[in-house]
């Protein structure tokens, strides 16, 4: 009887250790997808000469509203994660600038340029 009950406790304690170690991997995993926290760098306003990166004439879909935009020297720009996201007005570009993760996925390039 006691061997029956040291072998229940082995293998409830194995159970358990397996048990905690998918736990801790599936939130780690969940958390290299969503991210944790804020970004390591801040969306901010593009500077001119990351917007110069991307040629005049360039066609695109601003992220906020769908439009398609044509870019040019002053189209409005946010800078972040190493890409230059551009769009149809200020009020767009300051709505991306408050909450980027929301926003940015399933934006591709030409917008999303990756900067140099």
């Amino acid at each position: 009887m006691q061997q029956s009950l040291a072998l229940n406790s082995r293998h409830n304690s194995r159970s358990f250790a397996l048990t905690f170690l998918f736990v801790v991997a599936v939130i780690a995993w969940s958390l290299s997808i969503v991210g944790c926290g804020e970004s390591a760098e801040a969306a901010r306003v593009a500077k001119p000469s990351e917007l110069a990166q991307v040629q005049n004439g360039t066609s695109m879909v601003s992220p906020i509203s769908g439009k398609t935009i044509t870019k040019t020297g002053g189209t409005p720009a946010v800078a972040w994660e190493g890409k230059l996201y551009m769009f149809c007005c200020e009020v767009d570009r300051d709505k991306f600038i408050e909450n980027p993760q929301a926003h940015s996925r399933g934006v591709f390039p030409p917008n999303a340029h990756s900067l140099k």
